[in-house]
């Protein structure tokens, strides 16, 4: 079986031998389309005692690490096939406000089940607003694109986020009856105070919609 990993390993031009030690350096193109022969290295080579695996740099070690990167790889391959096979490619990957559906930490349309991923918890009061923290939002998503190796996809494309991010409301005020502010009892400076620690969505999330959400304020 050895000698078998080492035939598939061949198929690759990253493939090399060097003072002992058998490296193959591949890229997305070439494990999307040699998926079967990556496939059959990838579950040989986790059951041996002595291997390593390498992603951007960073050695991978523990073992659901390395099998969550295999099943973000295999996603990432089904979402190649069905943007090659679709008819409007350009839908395929903006059919989510995002530009990628695989990106799902936060939500810029979150229904009732989903209001702790809204866009809209990532934020500071100030001046009686809320103002929104874009920098994080999309530092956030852009974490998410690397953790489950979204970036390596070539239709990912970032400038899609901050174009979204930014057309985000900078600030909403809380005043109107559609929001209210989260509070907790905290002890500060030797007595209980409340403290916000965020907002809420109290209106109906059917209200939610890219007309009135992607605008200056709300």
């Amino acid at each position: 079986m050895y000698k078998k990993v080492l035939r598939e390993c061949s198929k690759f031009p990253g493939f090399t031998l060097e003072d002992g030690f058998h490296t193959v350096n591949l890229t997305f193109k070439e494990i999307v389309e040699n998926w079967e022969s990556f496939n059959f290295i990838f579950h040989h080579i986790v059951k041996w005692s002595s291997f390593s695996f390498v992603i951007k740099g960073k050695s991978i070690v523990s073992y659901s690490d390395i099998k969550k990167i295999f099943y973000s790889l295999q996603e990432l391959k089904q979402c190649m096939k069905g943007y090659q096979e679709a008819f409007d490619k350009d839908d395929h990957c903006n059919y989510t406000f995002w530009g990628c559906h695989k990106l799902k930490s936060i939500e810029v349309l979150p229904h009732f089940y989903m209001k702790d991923k809204g866009w809209y918890i990532y934020g500071n009061l100030e001046d009686g607003q809320w103002k929104i923290n874009k920098d994080y939002i999309f530092n956030k998503l852009m974490h998410e694109a690397q953790s489950n190796l979204v970036i390596s996809c070539p239709n990912f494309n970032p400038n899609r986020i901050l174009e979204v991010v930014n057309s985000l409301p900078d600030k909403i005020d809380i005043a109107t009856k559609n929001w209210k502010l989260k509070l907790s009892t905290q002890f500060l400076n030797g007595q209980f105070v409340k403290v916000c620690t965020g907002i809420d969505w109290i209106g109906d999330f059917s209200d939610f919609n890219p007309a009135e959400i992607l605008r200056s304020d709300i």
